[in-house]
């Protein structure tokens, strides 16, 4: 399981700079906000897969397919590909690997 761990703490570190970009340039807490916790649980559940968790692969595709729904939303009401649709192809392709790891796949 050690892509999925790997795929998953990139995408939460990615989350989680992210949120506080959007807060050092836009002074947007939002931001922030969801940024912060979201980034933090997909690095935590990236790390509860790479020591072995049963519940590790779950809670990152979890997150994932939530934040794959939360950007593809906004970049369809923004139509801006930054940061909406970049992080939703990032979010599709994350959930991908983390969905065959769930599958038997590897």
């Amino acid at each position: 399981m050690t892509l999925p761990g790997v795929v998953a703490v990139v995408y939460g570190v990615l989350v989680l700079a992210g949120g506080i970009m959007g807060f050092a340039r836009a002074r947007s807490r939002a931001s922030l906000l969801t940024g912060g916790p979201s980034g933090l649980a997909l690095v935590l559940a990236g790390l509860a897969t790479l020591w072995g968790w049963v519940g590790g692969p779950p809670a990152a595709a979890a997150l994932t397919a939530a934040l794959a729904l939360f950007f593809g939303y906004r970049f369809l009401r923004s139509r801006a590909f930054m940061p909406g649709g970049l992080m939703g192809v990032l979010s599709l392709a994350a959930l991908v690997v983390l969905l065959l790891s769930l599958g038997g796949g590897r």
